[in-house]
């Protein structure tokens, strides 16, 4: 079976659907502004496309996981200067009962203690959007809880490790926050709530040298507690350069993605134009063509 159509007229009809196909792919680029929209539209940068959109992505998730971290970082470094100001709390209260000529009452003065301590297990336990931040990786548990009967005046209620790591734009690994047991260092001879608590015993027992000594401690744990601070300042000055970092690579990233992936406007309209003058040829010359038929060669 053959068909009614000659070789000619069908590579005419090839032609013309080529170029409107063109021409469609054209208009299209132009509706969309999108030059590349599957991978058929331009295989030779496909690999180099899908590589800065990944790299895109990874940024953008990475920018918002900066952006949890540096409320957690800001909350911290808030709660560590409320910490070192009770600290100082402590220091006044450690100078009027160490005092022997004060008329101070040191049993008023240890209660005083007493809610400094509460207060101090109140910071170690500073949660953000339901995470204990200073718990490190067991961030579902608080810290500690207030015990005067133990040694350090706290118990340990978490068991702490490592927290969980949080990258830049590029993959680098930015400093973690600290656990409480780093900051307080409540098993320490010096750490923060052992100095509370001893400060407590030495007025609870109204003896002015134990004050003096407690007073000593208090300035040790407070130098400390000042550093413990200062890792945060540096947090968070890490997380600004990474998170403005990112923002500029993703500038450059989606100015590359746009070089490659969008339509040249100028470039898609005058292509519209050319194709639609070259089918109006084509059919102009194909209607002028001579037609021939058996009865013309019978004649």
């Amino acid at each position: 079976m053959t068909s009614g159509i000659s070789a000619s007229a069908q590579r005419f009809l090839l032609d013309i659907k080529r170029l409107q196909d063109r021409g469609d792919r054209a208009q299209g680029q132009i509706s969309s502004n999108k030059r590349v929209e599957t991978a058929s539209d331009d295989p030779v940068n496909l690999g180099t496309l899908m590589s800065l959109k990944s790299q895109l992505a990874k940024s953008v998730q990475a920018r918002s996981n900066l952006g949890r971290f540096q409320s957690e970082v800001d909350m911290a470094e808030t709660s560590l200067r409320q910490a070192v100001s009770l600290l100082d709390t402590a220091v006044t209260l450690a100078s009027q009962g160490a005092s022997t000529d004060s008329t101070a009452d040191r049993s008023v003065l240890a209660n005083q203690v007493r809610g400094l301590m509460t207060q101090m297990v109140s910071i170690a336990n500073t949660n953000v959007e339901g995470r204990y931040i200073f718990s490190g990786g067991s961030d579902q548990k608080a810290a500690y809880a207030v015990n005067l009967s133990s040694t350090n005046g706290v118990d340990q209620t978490a068991q702490f490790i490592p927290g969980r790591q949080v990258q830049d734009a590029l993959g680098n690994s930015l400093s973690t926050g600290l656990t409480a047991d780093t900051i307080f260092n409540a098993s320490g001879s010096d750490g923060v709530f052992k100095a509370l608590n001893d400060l407590r015993l030495a007025l609870e027992q109204d003896s002015a040298t134990d004050t003096q000594a407690a007073a000593a401690a208090l300035d040790t744990a407070s130098t400390y507690l000042n550093q413990q601070l200062a890792h945060y300042g540096d947090l968070q000055n890490q997380i600004t350069t990474a998170t403005n970092s990112a923002a500029k690579l993703e500038l450059s990233w989606k100015t590359a993605i746009s070089g490659i992936e969008d339509t040249d406007l100028a470039a898609a309209a005058l292509e519209v134009t050319e194709n639609k003058t070259a089918r109006e040829a084509a059919y102009s010359a194909e209607s002028g063509r001579p037609r021939t038929s058996l009865f013309d060669y019978l004649k």
